[in-house]
């Protein structure tokens, strides 16, 4: 019963995780077109390039989701979900207030929801991997 609801869960997650992706690929894809400049600027360009590899990597995880069940899944979507916890965080905390990017401490406080997140990730998917797929841990 616990495999079926985790599943489910990790499906609508996926699937959301796709919608998101495929709706930020559609921004960029607009914002591109239309610009009103004739060349490739870096205000064009820099956030395209910046928001294509995410947009792809979560239209991957929606699809890697409705594929098949395992381990690798769960990686990726507690990848997805801690991604998008550190753009949260870090948009209502260190980017909250205008003056907290001259702040000496704000590339200290980035690097450390980076370390923050990424050790919360490790823990949470091992502990789901390991209580989804006892026979893998």
């Amino acid at each position: 019963m616990k495999l079926k609801i985790a599943k489910v869960v990790l499906r609508v997650i996926g699937t959301l995780s796709a919608l998101l992706g495929l709706a930020m690929l559609c921004a960029m894809i607009l914002v591109f077109l239309l610009a009103k400049t004739k060349s490739w600027d870096s205000v064009i360009v820099l956030p395209i390039l910046t928001v294509l590899p995410f947009a792809a990597w979560q239209l991957y995880v929606g699809c890697l989701v409705w594929r098949d069940f395992s381990p690798r899944v769960v990686q990726q979507v507690c990848g997805v979900l801690a991604f998008l916890g550190y753009i949260f965080i870090a948009r209502h905390t260190v980017l909250n207030h205008e003056t907290a990017m001259n702040l000496p401490w704000s590339p200290l406080a980035f690097i450390g929801l980076i370390v923050v997140t990424w050790a919360v990730h490790r823990i949470v998917s091992k502990r789901l991997n390991h209580w989804l797929f006892p026979e893998f841990g």
